[in-house]
């Protein structure tokens, strides 16, 4: 089975890009037949992902995470450019012979590669292709303008995918807006093999009990320490120390992690936590804390889900989420209900959920305990890859 990973958005060896391409590389090396290829941008270094049993193919020029702007140039001039940005993409996923493949997977949907390969997919009806609707076009606009340009792209591709047979898109929700598109997708979550399932599995076990009456309650900020996942918000609670009874620990990529050693030193119960860029040092860290912080920007995150919540929610972790962001609540309230408490995204949101009793995060982890299986379910690599035409894996018939 050659499966062929499109991402020109991979830029490092941190984040969910590089996350998928070493829970696939692990799969493919559990079971036999799996050949992976990744295609990614022309500047990527495959070394920075270490050892891996990929065919690397860097020719994408056009970067994932390239903003889309018009300032300073008419409209006209500016839509044109993106056009023949367009056009590039498609000479660079031409160039990949998408045919030799079994199966071709874009976790992220990029607007401008997604309308690529919607044209290639018009051309090639046998292609069969999963896409991850993860972020908003939005996203990647610097403007307005710039925004409805690419609303009214991803609208006209999803409209043109709706219609092809072997197009198979998810979203980590149950539906995806984009302009006046609303769009059914099955929920998926970042992937993990089998070993990696399992390992969360024996992370999570009934002993790992919620905390009781008089314990202290560990919550964590994981992740880098930017402004839209809240990190200003802890930096600003901080300086007010924190209660009697709390601790907080701050996980991050090792080379954002000076940006949090200067708060070392004010609470006693801080401590700074840098990461590698393996899986299992994240998902460690993350064990070791109750309670997850998702105090978000809810103008990015009213749209767009979190990977870090359904992986808390995967090992039993409870959740304190910013108010505003909806895209992160409609997931919890579907698929983990009672798990997690709703805060104003501030300082003063942050104290006021220090201060109440453990009982309350002892409600919230058991109710995550007991939504981890069906989430965790949601990440098994298996079911991403049952919209491949000759899938090594066996049937999904029971499991979670």
């Amino acid at each position: 089975m050659k499966l062929l990973l499109l991402d020109p958005g991979l830029s490092s060896p941190y984040g969910h890009n590089a996350a998928t391409v070493r829970e696939l590389d692990l799969h493919a090396r559990e079971r036999a037949g799996i050949a992976l290829s990744v295609a990614t941008h022309e500047r990527f270094d495959p070394t920075l992902l270490g050892a891996t049993c990929c065919r690397w193919l860097p020719g994408l020029r056009l970067h994932g995470y390239a903003r889309f702007g018009s300032a300073g140039v008419p409209q006209a001039t500016a839509e044109a450019d993106w056009r023949e940005w367009l056009a590039l993409c498609v000479q660079d996923l031409e160039r990949l012979d998408l045919a030799s493949f079994d199966g071709v997977w874009m976790p992220t949907a990029y607007p401008l590669h997604l309308a690529a390969l919607v044209q290639l997919g018009v051309r090639m009806p046998a292609l069969r292709v999963q896409v991850g609707l993860l972020m908003p076009p939005r996203f990647w606009a610097a403007d307005g303008p710039a925004g409805v340009w690419l609303e009214g792209l991803t609208c006209q591709s999803l409209r043109t995918a709706a219609t092809l047979a072997n197009w198979h898109i998810h979203s980590e929700s149950d539906q995806v807006d984009a302009g006046d598109l609303r769009l059914a997708t099955p929920t998926l979550l970042t992937p993990l093999a089998d070993a990696s399932r399992a390992r969360l599995d024996a992370q999570r076990t009934p002993g790992d009990a919620p905390p009781v009456p008089g314990s202290r309650i560990r919550f964590g900020f994981m992740g880098e320490p930017l402004a839209r996942k809240g990190f200003a918000v802890v930096a600003q609670a901080l300086a007010a120390g924190l209660p009697p009874g709390i601790d907080l620990q701050l996980a991050m990529p090792a080379h954002h992690a000076a940006r949090a050693l200067v708060l070392h030193g004010r609470a006693p119960g801080l401590h700074v936590r840098p990461l590698g860029t393996d899986n299992s040092a994240y998902f460690d860290a993350l064990n070791d804390i109750d309670v997850l912080l998702a105090l978000y920007d809810p103008a990015v995150h009213s749209e767009q889900m979190s990977g870090i919540v359904g992986e808390a929610i995967a090992l039993g972790k409870a959740v304190l989420v910013g108010a505003g962001c909806e895209a992160i609540l409609a997931f919890l309230r579907r698929w983990a209900p009672g798990s997690f408490r709703v805060a104003p995204p501030t300082a003063e949101g942050l104290h006021a959920a220090w201060q109440l009793p453990p009982a309350a995060w002892a409600s919230c982890r058991r109710e995550a305990m007991a939504a981890a299986p069906r989430v965790l379910a949601l990440k098994d690599v298996a079911r991403h890859l049952r919209f491949m035409r000759h899938a090594a894996d066996p049937p999904d018939a029971g499991r979670a």
